[in-house]
């Protein structure tokens, strides 16, 4: 089975699908997938069938693995965290410590802290709110700044 081609859908809503086998573009209108699952099959006319996953993020996600530290307001609390996605727009994380229980709820503003692993280990310190908690992986929404050059160039692989 072939695996699964993330596709981003663009700001006008179009997406470009690439087939794998032959190298054919399709673009598509992905606005008419937006209140359907993002998971279906896409069939080029060369015959080969691909599995897709539409993505409506506005910026990639990166999969990562840096340990960091996120401290909420409401409470003044540090956890040692583990980060395994990053964006310039959010950050996604589990706590280091797996027998602790947080005290976060959603809508809580935090502060994450972390180090990059590029080469000059940039330090990364943005404020966002804790958004719906998924078992172990907390999601925080990152408030908007100007730009962030050492997040927006280690995402760029720059």
């Amino acid at each position: 089975m072939a695996s699964v081609q993330k596709i981003f859908m663009a700001k006008d809503g179009s997406a470009t699908f690439v087939c794998p086998a032959c190298g054919r573009e399709r673009v598509f209108d992905a606005r008419a997938f937006l209140d359907k699952d993002p998971r279906f099959d896409i069939r080029c006319s060369c015959g080969q069938i691909t599995p897709v996953l539409l993505e409506f993020r506005k910026y990639f996600r990166k999969k990562v693995r840096l340990l960091g530290f996120c401290t909420v307001e409401r409470t003044g609390q540090e956890y040692p965290i583990e980060v395994r996605d990053v964006s310039l727009e959010g950050v996604g994380f589990a706590l280091a410590d797996k027998t602790v229980v947080p005290d976060m709820l959603p809508g809580d503003v935090v502060e994450v802290r972390f180090r990059l692993d590029n080469r000059a280990k940039s330090l990364v310190e943005r404020r966002g709110e804790i958004r719906p908690l998924r078992g172990e992986f907390i999601g925080v929404e990152l408030f908007p700044v100007a730009y962030d050059k050492d997040l927006g160039g280690y995402l760029l692989g720059t």
